[in-house]
């Protein structure tokens, strides 16, 4: 003989299971069954949010038969997103994260992506727009400031500063900040000087909340020849470190500390070519200030400092110079101070495209094809335009699971084959998707039902029967295994 049990909660969380009093003492038969036959429920939808399961896409920056870029990965974890705009923050971050202007396996094009930035435009009920941007490189507004009466400077035929006087100055370089996205670039050359003075030459990236990073060349006069320190330093959340650059790589502190001579071998000898094209340049790789340096005498790139500040593509970062202590030839080359604002590039070759193959959830959000060209190529705005509206809740992406505190003939795997902690006996007596039936006009949510033609009946694990005087129930998301909260929930658990 059946019997019914109804539940009717309250303003429920479902962050644990709710214990539901009867009043009255229900015997459930030993080997008997157990199906959820009714659901109502009232809730917003916005407040359960979609969880997104890893999505991983190919991003070609420049697929162009000439260039031909090898694609990046990008991978947006797993996530319960509440609204479209932190989803589309998180994919403009990670796109942006994926590519940098220097990517040293771009073997003829390390510098292809430079001034590259990638945003997204998304709204709900709209179509989405994926917009890839292209900025020029061009030259620090350093003039300015050589016509401030109070600055004694001028540029000499190496287009190097010098002074007629001591220079104790700091010069924040940029009216603008630097443009944002995976492409940020400063470039800028650095030359020995072995002056036995006490000086300092920095170029510094600034954050307006007062965090930086710096590469700093300082010389400490003493009787015989100076010592040169030449560092990186860090500060962020009020923490200050300090990273030698390494002697390997330069051999400066052996030509100069050691030797007592100029390098006369190695990337920063003393050429011409080091002192007019070679350049060190800031950007920003998986989300940090890194250094690259340019060997203009063998025209190689060399990787010299990684994981330094951390890079948010949503802060204007500046640039600062200091020169201290200096008169004549000061080591700062004014042609090669150069990074990338605001103007847009000019002569541009590039064809960009996305590859969202496996990435259902983001095709269904977003309303996008697998395959998506951003056009015009050779262009400084390239745009994609999505097909269909965007939608962040999507019903199929919400299965509701029904807990309860008895023993359930109910299993879990899954094909990764990895321990999980969600696999193995659950007591679920259902796995469903409830039908949108109505909004309610007076509390602005919607209202659910799952009232199943032919309910699945479960085994009860238990030969003996169960008297109970209560139930623990819980109903949660399956995708997260998030709880969810509903102003209103029934249901009916029919036993027979």
């Amino acid at each position: 003989m059946a019997q019914n049990l109804k539940i009717i909660l309250e303003n429920t969380n479902n962050k644990v299971q709710n214990n539901v009093l009867f009043g009255d003492t229900i015997t459930i038969k030993g080997d008997s069954k157990i199906a959820l036959t009714s659901f109502n429920a009232t809730f917003d939808v916005s407040k359960i949010g979609n969880f997104i399961s890893n999505q991983s896409f190919d991003f070609y920056t420049n697929f162009d038969p000439s260039i031909n870029l090898p694609a990046v990965n990008v991978v947006l974890p797993d996530k319960t997103y509440f609204n479209i705009e932190e989803l589309n923050e998180d994919m403009i971050t990670i796109i942006n994260k994926s590519f940098s202007s220097f990517e040293i396996g771009n073997v003829g094009n390390q510098l292809n992506n430079l001034g590259l930035t990638f945003t997204l435009d998304a709204q709900t009920n709209g179509n989405t727009s994926l917009i890839l941007e292209a900025y020029k490189l061009t030259d620090l507004p350093i003039n300015v400031y050589l016509f401030n009466p109070n600055i004694n400077l001028d540029i000499n035929d190496l287009s190097y500063l010098d002074s007629a006087d001591d220079v104790d100055i700091e010069l924040n370089l940029t009216p603008t900040p630097l443009m944002k996205g995976g492409g940020v670039w400063l470039q800028f050359n650095e030359k020995f000087n072995i002056s036995n003075q006490n000086s300092l030459s920095m170029v510094k990236i600034k954050s307006p909340n007062g965090d930086y990073m710096s590469l700093n060349y300082k010389t400490t006069s003493t009787a015989v020849f100076p010592i040169v320190e030449f560092f990186v330093e860090v500060k962020e959340n009020n923490v200050i470190s300090k990273v030698n650059i390494s002697n390997d790589f330069y051999n400066w502190n052996t030509s100069i500390n050691t030797n007592k001579i100029k390098p006369l071998e190695g990337p920063w000898k003393a050429t011409g070519e080091t002192f007019k094209n070679s350049f060190f340049g800031f950007y920003q790789k998986n989300n940090k200030w890194s250094i690259v340096y340019y060997d203009a005498n063998n025209d190689t790139f060399i990787d010299m400092f990684t994981n330094g500040l951390t890079y948010k593509h949503t802060i204007n970062y500046t640039v600062a110079k200091k020169l201290t202590g200096y008169k004549k030839n000061i080591q700062f080359n004014v042609e090669q101070f150069r990074g990338v604002f605001s103007d847009k590039a000019t002569s541009i070759v590039r064809s960009s495209k996305f590859d969202f193959n496996n990435c259902d959830s983001l095709i269904n959000i977003y309303g996008i094809s697998q395959t998506a060209l951003l056009l015009p190529a050779n262009s400084q705005t390239s745009t994609y335009k999505g097909i269909n509206s965007i939608q962040l809740y999507i019903v199929e992406n919400f299965e509701i699971a029904c807990e309860v505190d008895i023993k359930i003939k109910n299993y879990v795997g899954n094909s990764s084959n990895k321990i999980n902690k969600n696999n193995g006996r659950k007591n679920i007596i259902a796995y469903f998707t409830p039908e949108f039936s109505l909004k309610s006009l007076a509390t602005n949510v919607n209202i659910y039902r799952y009232e199943p033609s032919n309910p699945i009946y479960l085994s009860i694990d238990n030969k003996d029967d169960i008297d109970l005087n209560s139930i623990n129930i819980r109903f949660y998301n399956s995708y997260n295994n998030e709880g969810f909260k509903a102003d209103s929930l029934t249901c009916v658990l029919t036993n027979m």
